[in-house]
């Protein structure tokens, strides 16, 4: 069970780096679909977003890899039967901050594309993933209470005995 298992998390690794990569590479063609038109140019009047645009899509991501990694630790954790334990919740909170920081960005991004009147469906894009980001750190802060809740009730009880 374990050695499949550890095989397991090797292949979700593989798998998870080469979407991410995927995602990586093709940040900037997102940053570029976001502001073009239907004949794939570039509105003039918006040539001078691609940059920040392009910016905020790589930061984003970047948060994004850097969030899953500590979620691969937890599980990890999880699969061997030390759920709670401090460095679960440390690798849990590692990785609550970096999905923070991907909302952030996204938030930051939708509104540079509000003050600067870019309206339209990328912006409705930007909303639901707001709102897919809010959801994801809702749970995970709540995974990451109900791990840190029984740390304690587990030192309280290592106490007592």
């Amino acid at each position: 069970m374990k050695k499949v298992s550890f095989y397991g998390m090797i292949f979700l690794l593989a798998v998870i780096s080469i979407f991410l990569g995927f995602l990586f590479v093709g940040g900037s063609r997102i940053a570029y679909e976001i502001l073009t038109n239907t004949k794939g140019e570039i509105f003039s009047g918006r040539q001078y977003m691609f940059l920040p645009t392009l910016s905020y899509v790589l930061i984003g991501i970047l948060f994004s890899i850097f969030a899953i990694f500590p979620l691969i630790y937890a599980n990890a954790q999880y699969i061997r039967g030390k759920t709670f334990q401090r460095k679960t919740v440390d690798a849990l909170r590692w990785s609550l901050n970096f999905f923070a920081g991907t909302d952030l960005c996204v938030f930051l991004l939708i509104l540079y594309f509000f003050f600067n009147r870019y309206y339209g469906i990328p912006l409705l894009i930007l909303l639901f993933a707001v709102c897919v980001f809010s959801l994801v750190l809702l749970v995970l802060h709540s995974i990451t209470n109900i791990v840190k809740d029984g740390v304690e009730m587990q030192e309280e009880q290592d106490l007592v005995i």
